[in-house]
């Protein structure tokens, strides 16, 4: 009797077990929205900022830029996908100033994009110029020597 009884018991937790595990109809609420209702807004403001122009696109970012601190950042989940990436090189080296982007701006040919500190370069112009100086004083002491060098007078006078 008691291995008739373990054995109800068994099959009765089990059946249980099993209705525990069956799917769910995904109707999770997020202030008053399922998932499904979340997914398509997400889906229709894609395909709204998709279809934008670019100077309206700049309008609404601009007027996002302005609120809470004027960053912008991507959800933690999120993956994003730059628009346009060019590589830039500096003429110069040196240690950057100022950083005049953050993440994810939009920028136009032309804007500054940092400042390299030019301490190093100011000290080598006036250097070079330092050489220039003193390489023309030479030339002009050089010009002065082959003037008086190469100049002869006459040791007697007479017909030549």
């Amino acid at each position: 009797m008691k291995r008739k009884i373990l054995l109800f018991v068994s099959a009765v937790f089990c059946a249980f077990a099993l209705c525990a595990c069956g799917s769910t109809d995904n109707t999770d609420d997020y202030n008053g929205l399922t998932a499904g209702d979340i997914q398509a807004a997400v889906e229709q403001t894609a395909n709204t900022l998709l279809s934008m122009s670019a100077e309206d696109a700049q309008q609404y970012y601009e007027y996002y830029q302005s609120q809470d601190g004027g960053e912008i950042y991507a959800a933690s989940y999120a993956q994003l996908e730059y628009n346009h990436v060019e590589t830039i090189t500096a003429k110069a080296s040196g240690e950057l100033t100022a950083v005049n982007v953050a993440n994810y701006q939009t920028v136009s040919a032309g804007a500054t994009l940092f400042y390299i500190d030019a301490s190093g370069y100011e000290s080598q112009v006036e250097t070079v110029q330092k050489q220039i100086e003193n390489y023309e004083n030479n030339i002009a002491d050089l010009q002065d020597a082959i003037a008086t060098e190469y100049t002869r007078y006459a040791d007697i006078a007479g017909q030549v």
